[in-house]
């Protein structure tokens, strides 16, 4: 194959689309922030932990989501030998054992919430979208503030929503709340060097961990009451809850949890979850697929990583031979590797299920230098994407290098008229005539490639041989 500049489409405008969202009027609220306050500050408490020896050791926040059950920032725990839940009465709760994820930066822990009802979850709502942010700042019970959603990042591997709703120290662990009063987020922390920097982590665990407990929190948001049960005094024993399970060690729970962080390109941390799903349930087609793709994602081209991802890849398709994209997945791990006559073999069986893999066939093709096959595949792959500029400049090129010089032609052609600008389409079209004799009709294409790319010498070689050609000098 000639050694072109290459810079041919690969290089063609880039397209941005600009879609503007029009919004007209005033949005309307279910709530307004004092009918929130009055109706959800009883579902976020105030935890004081303590240390060993009993001495008070940190103020947080806590938000009921389930009936004996609340969710903090794991970190509010950090070094606690006890945590204590203090309610909007007053009243005091010994907070028992649950679970955490200290990557999300979340905790479940036991406590008998009384007739409190259940925060109801929700996902975050627009940037601009007005919030309340309710906790327990320096142990100022039942704070409340405003601000709007201004930004969802990732940070410390942590999913966050971005607010100006200002969140102290003692409202870690609080709740973030959209104006319809439901739970958006946990809030986490604010940046003392930065104005209005305040994070709340998103729900993606807390779902999980209620799923995996059978507890739908969709309910009223209004004071539940329960047969048998008193509200919270003073005087009142609390009651012991039984202890919930572990966060759902199930196959479905990790690969879900993977695929949030797949899709947020969180290729490393993907994949243990999805490792720990493949592990769980080893003859599931679409764990095996997706943890081969993320690690071929997650890592440098090197065989260090196409290796291991193949063993993936290739236990999909042996439970699901007929998947024409996965073939392709495992063909192109293959290729990779060098291991061409393999990649051939499972790119064939998707191109026998699916035609329009032909481009794939084509660049196998070309790549083993078999240019007339590759001119076949590409050739077909056009008529399937007839608006792909490489695509009809690789089947140009494949036909040039095949010595079918006339057929060629006319996609050299058509591509010099849709990117005149492009110097080595213009020269591939000068070296198409020459190859036909055709010396003059050559010359205007190698003089533009040259004048496009003048310190090209390939082009100024081809040139001067042309003119010689047409006894000419240059």
């Amino acid at each position: 194959m000639r050694h072109h500049s290459s810079k041919i489409f690969l290089n063609t405008a880039v397209i941005l689309v600009a879609i503007v969202l029009l919004v007209t009027g005033r949005p309307s609220f279910a709530l307004s922030t004092q009918q929130i306050a009055k109706r959800d500050m009883p579902a976020v408490i105030e935890l004081v932990t303590s240390d060993q020896s009993g001495e008070p050791l940190a103020l947080g926040s806590a938000v009921v989501v389930a009936p004996n059950l609340i969710v903090t920032c794991a970190h509010v725990l950090e070094g606690a030998r006890t945590v204590d839940a203090v309610f909007t009465d007053g009243h005091k709760v010994r907070v028992g054992v649950g679970s955490s994820d200290i990557s999300a930066d979340l905790a479940l822990l036991l406590v008998d919430t009384g007739d409190i009802t259940p925060l109801k979850l929700a996902s975050p709502p627009p940037l601009g979208a007005p919030v309340v942010a309710i906790g327990n700042p320096e142990g100022l019970g039942d704070t409340i503030s405003t601000g709007i959603v201004s930004g969802m990042r990732t940070l410390n591997g942590r999913r966050c929503i971005q607010t100006t709703a200002p969140i102290s120290h003692g409202s870690s662990g609080g709740a973030l709340l959209d104006m319809d009063g439901r739970l958006i987020g946990i809030t986490e922390a604010g940046m003392e060097e930065g104005e209005n920097l305040n994070f709340a982590v998103t729900l993606e665990y807390v779902r999980h961990f209620l799923a995996g407990i059978n507890v739908d929190n969709g309910g009223q948001s209004h004071t539940r009451k329960r047969a048998g049960r008193k509200s919270h005094g003073n005087s009142r024993q609390a009651e012991a809850p039984q202890a919930p399970p572990s966060p759902p060690h199930n196959a479905a729970y990790y690969y879900d949890l993977g695929m949030e962080l797949f899709n947020h390109e969180r290729y490393g941390e993907a994949e243990t979850p999805l490792r720990k799903a493949v592990h769980l349930e080893p003859n599931n087609a679409e764990y095996e697929h997706r943890l081969g793709i993320d690690i071929t994602y997650n890592n440098t081209l090197t065989d260090s990583v196409y290796a291991p991802a193949e063993r993936f890849l290739r236990k999909a398709v042996e439970l699901q031979p007929k998947n024409a994209d996965w073939l392709n997945d495992l063909a192109n791990d293959l290729f990779a590797l060098n291991r061409h006559d393999e990649a051939e073999s499972f790119e064939r069986r998707a191109y026998a299920i699916n035609p329009h893999f032909a481009k794939r066939m084509g660049y196998i093709r070309s790549y083993q230098k078999r240019y007339a096959e590759a001119a076949k595949y590409f050739v077909e792959a056009v008529g399937y994407e007839p608006n792909d500029l490489q695509l009809q400049f690789q089947a140009a090129e494949a036909l040039f290098e095949a010595g079918r010089y006339e057929d060629a032609e006319p996609y050299y052609r058509s591509l010099v008229a849709v990117n005149s600008a492009a110097d080595d389409v213009q020269f591939g079209l000068g070296e198409d005539l020459y190859r036909q004799g055709r010396y003059a009709d050559a010359e205007p294409y190698y003089r533009e490639a040259a004048r496009l790319s003048p310190t090209n010498f390939t082009y100024r070689t081809e040139l001067a041989a042309c003119l010689k050609m047409l006894g000419k000098s240059e």
